[in-house]
């Protein structure tokens, strides 16, 4: 008859119970990476929509948009957020929402307003992470995007 020992008999669920915690580490720890490094990727893609009966004016045109930046500076990835929208064929620009974001840091909209060619119109809605928009405040933010060229819409407002 063998006899073993309670201490042996006790290490093996201590040993899987370790495994399993180090396992589970590694996903949540995989999880993260992924999270932080999609966070900080430049997607540009390209939708095509069909309208019925679309102004022939309209036929092909394109609009860049841009959301959610969040006030967020994208350190060495900011010159190449730059770069590749100046590379971006686009007849108009449309910024939706949570540009200067809960922080309240809107140099990073500025700049980028300022990064887009002048000579296409630029719209901007805020969103709800922004601060109040006060177009007649010179010191809220939307009037600073208004002398860079961008236009507030506060109302439906034509492009032809």
């Amino acid at each position: 008859m063998r006899r073993y020992s309670t201490f042996s008999r006790s290490r093996k669920p201590q040993r899987y119970l370790s495994i399993l915690g180090f396992i589970i580490f590694l996903f949540i720890l995989g999880i993260a990476l992924y999270t932080l490094l999609d966070n900080s990727r430049i997607v540009i893609r390209t939708q095509r929509i069909s309208i019925a009966r679309l102004p022939t004016a309209l036929e092909g045109f394109t609009i860049l948009h841009i959301s959610d930046l969040s006030g967020k500076e994208f350190g060495a990835h900011q010159n190449s957020l730059q770069k590749r929208i100046q590379n971006t064929r686009y007849h108009a620009v449309c910024i939706t929402g949570d540009m200067v974001g809960k922080n309240g840091n809107a140099y990073p909209f500025w700049d980028l307003i300022s990064a887009l060619d002048p000579t296409k119109p630029i719209f901007f809605i805020p969103g709800d992470a922004d601060p109040p928009p006060n177009p007649d405040d010179p010191t809220n933010y939307v009037s600073e995007a208004q002398i860079r060229g961008a236009h507030y819409l506060g109302a439906t407002q034509s492009i032809i």
